[in-house]
């Protein structure tokens, strides 16, 4: 045998060895892709404002991590996964491609995102016409469409004094006339022509329990609010804007109280609160300002009005004074009653204070108003008991139906024509055009507006059958016809009207 030497066959061990080893050793791995990529997006076109779904692969789950572009206009992204980001396509984006860089590493889009013009913003409202009676409420719904659906839309009016409109499209008729209600959404408009009617506003009382004691009142177009429950006097009411005020004394078991509300809430209490007599005549309200006149008793009875509470003493504090009605005029306040002087009662009003005493022996006045050329009419009593007209303070009418004790309560001045009520001794009320009797009927005539050449007499209609009294609105045209009357609704009990607002 042919022997081969040691170290011979000590090489050959060694290659094998290695060569066994390197046959059985695996090949390094390929190295891991971390790159991003987009598989897709939705939708591919859409205006500026679109949400874009873009998905892909390698994305961070940070969403600031990514940056994205439409073509080379980068936007935000609102939310992100490593293979799902939400962005929004960004103002001033074309046509082009999307881009996703992460890490340094970008990725785009193999198809287009189509950058389209957005539909045109439209408005329309639920109603192009709308008819309301003052202090009516409705609404007017917006659609909006287009660029501008999800924008908030901006709402007016053009004449506040008919109505107004809240960022609801809520509409609240403030007074008879027409307003525009005007919705707008990226300068695209649409409107609304609102009619607004009169209402007819009118306060006063209805007894409760049998006659045992009255309630204060009002009433909208016929519609009865009670505005406590406690015994109350007359109510004198004005209107401002979308709000009721009202005023009247409130007797307690132990306080009588003067009340000035707001529509139903009590908005404030003027006077002492004392047991004392006392009561408010007149509310007015004058922008942000409301007036009261009335008197309080402290032996003598003094006459007072209040300016937001503040209180003013009329007369000069020593002779019992009563004040009756007030109003603004041109700055100054003006305040209708009267005074005793020497004994004598003396009807005259105040202008800031100033009084001018009518030449009436044993008067009193009740109204006052200012016509066009700032002649001050007053309306009252006068001797021998009858009703009277002063104009400046002088005697104009005495308004005399020949056989009754009367009082005149309120004065009308309307195209030259003096127009006035009264109330009689004899459960009568009557209407006079220029000192001369033109209606009359069986009840009581507290108050009177004029309207569109329509007279509003609020009082009573009286029925000797039975002996009720049912609070009336007597309505005339200004020859004195009648055209209607409108019965207030009492529950079955007696009620009064003693005060009227017509707008």
């Amino acid at each position: 045998m042919k022997k081969i030497p040691l170290q011979a066959s000590l090489t050959l061990l060694l290659c094998l060895f290695a060569f066994s080893c390197g046959k059985d050793e695996p090949n390094d791995p390929d190295p891991v892709d971390t790159s991003p990529s987009i598989t897709g997006f939705s939708p591919t076109s859409g205006p500026v404002g679109t949400s874009v779904t873009i998905n892909g692969t390698n994305f961070s789950a940070t969403a600031s991590d990514n940056t994205v572009k439409f073509g080379t206009v980068a936007t935000s992204v609102d939310n992100a996964s490593t293979t799902t980001l939400k962005v929004t396509v960004p103002e001033g984006a074309q046509t082009a491609t999307i881009s996703v860089t992460v890490n340094g590493e970008t990725a785009t889009s193999s198809n287009d995102f189509t950058v389209t013009n957005p539909d045109p913003t439209t408005v329309s409202l639920d109603q192009e016409t709308l008819e309301l009676k003052t202090l009516d409420t409705d609404q007017l719904v917006a659609t909006v469409a287009g660029a501008g659906a999800n924008e908030t839309v901006a709402w007016s009016s053009d004449n506040e004094e008919a109505a107004i409109v809240d960022q609801e499209g809520n509409v609240t008729a403030t007074g008879a006339g027409t307003a525009t209600i005007t919705a707008t959404v990226d300068g695209v408009t649409a409107s609304c022509a609102i009619t607004v009617n009169p209402s007819i506003i009118v306060g006063g009382n209805v007894e409760k329990n049998n006659g045992d004691y009255d309630v204060a009142t009002y009433w909208v177009n016929g519609v009865k609010t009670e505005l406590n429950n406690i015994d109350s006097g007359d109510v004198s009411l004005d209107v401002s804007g979308t709000d009721i005020y009202t005023t009247f004394a409130e007797f307690d078991a132990d306080v009588t109280y003067i009340r000035v509300m707001k529509n139903t809430e009590l908005h404030s209490t003027l006077g002492g609160l004392g047991k004392s007599d006392k009561s408010p005549y007149d509310i007015h309200v004058d922008g942000n300002d409301i007036y009261v006149c009335g008197f309080e008793f402290f032996n003598p009875q003094i006459a007072k009005y209040w300016v937001n509470g503040a209180e003013h003493i009329l007369g000069d504090g020593m002779d019992h004074s009563i004040s009756t009605d007030i109003i603004t005029y041109n700055g100054s306040i003006l305040v209708s009653g009267g005074q005793f002087i020497n004994g004598i009662a003396k009807a005259m009003y105040w202008e800031d204070g100033t009084p001018t005493e009518h030449i009436t022996q044993n008067s009193i006045a009740y109204d006052i108003l200012v016509d066009d050329l700032g002649d001050i009419y007053t309306a009252g009593q006068g001797s021998p008991n009858k009703a009277y007209i002063w104009k400046n303070g002088e005697e104009l009418y005495q308004l005399d139906d020949g056989n009754s004790i009367s009082t005149s309560y309120a004065v009308a001045v309307e195209n030259n024509n003096v127009f006035a009520i009264s109330e009689t001794n004899e459960e009568k009320g009557i209407l006079w055009i220029n000192g001369n009797l033109a209606a009359q009927w069986s009840g009581e005539a507290k108050a009177m507006t004029i309207f569109n050449d329509t007279i509003y007499v609020a009082g009573t209609k009286y029925d000797g059958n039975i002996d009720s009294y049912t609070p009336t609105v007597f309505t005339f045209d200004t020859s004195g016809n009648l055209i209607e009357e409108i019965s207030l609704p009492s529950n079955g009990s007696d009620g009064f009207a003693t005060s009227i607002v017509v707008k």
